[in-house]
């Protein structure tokens, strides 16, 4: 679990921890927001009127990229923080 969430977090934290937690909480809040796009876009392709049918590549696009966006704000905090 402590690849999705800290684990063993700092009591008193130094300036680079917080920075550490403000990068997380950033890159967090953006991965919520494309994976939401990601949804709403593909919650509109399904009714689609193109004859092709619906085209679900921004839903892709979108949970991948709130997926990496996740990742890499975990990463953040683990390299500035160590937690």
């Amino acid at each position: 679990m402590s690849l999705l969430w800290p684990t063993n977090i700092k009591l008193e934290p130094t300036a680079l921890a917080r920075f550490g937690r403000v990068g997380h909480w950033f890159f967090a809040g953006t991965a919520t927001l494309s994976a939401v796009a990601g949804v709403w876009d593909g919650w509109n392709q399904r009714a689609s009127p193109d004859g092709y049918g619906p085209n679900y590549t921004g839903l892709w696009l979108g949970l991948m990229a709130g997926a990496g966006l996740w990742l890499a704000g975990r990463a953040f905090r683990y390299v500035f923080s160590g937690e």
